[in-house]
């Protein structure tokens, strides 16, 4: 019988794909420049994630791209970086986006990824 974490991350998984943005690319990138061809991964999106963080006592909202991952759904290998590239290539987010953060699951299994937009919208 699995475990509850197996269970949990299966499901997890499940919720990513059900809710995948569709026709993310990811792209590896060294010193600035790309390395090998860009990579479709299932990924859920929000262009304007919305987040409640305290400075200095007081509730503050802000507003980043995210999207949630599983690290199985990249190439062997392959887990994502701060300066890596998501690429979004339809819809009202399309554009490139700059890893700026890699938020690993409790599970170690999959990530959210705080994103920069490269251009303006």
């Amino acid at each position: 019988m699995p475990n509850w974490r197996d269970l949990a991350a299966a499901l997890d998984r499940v919720v990513v794909r059900t809710f995948d943005f569709g026709g993310i690319l990811f792209q590896k990138m060294a010193n600035d420049a790309a390395v090998g061809a860009p990579v479709a991964i299932p990924a859920e999106f929000d262009g304007a994630f919305r987040e409640l963080q305290v400075r200095d006592g007081i509730e503050a909202p802000t507003m980043q791209p995210v999207a949630w991952v599983h690290f199985a759904d990249f190439p062997a290998g392959t887990v994502p970086e701060e300066d890596d590239r998501l690429i979004v290539p339809a819809g009202p987010f399309a554009d490139t986006y700059a890893i700026a953060q890699v938020e690993t699951d409790s599970d170690g299994t999959g990530a959210t990824l705080r994103l920069v937009r490269l251009s303006k919208p």
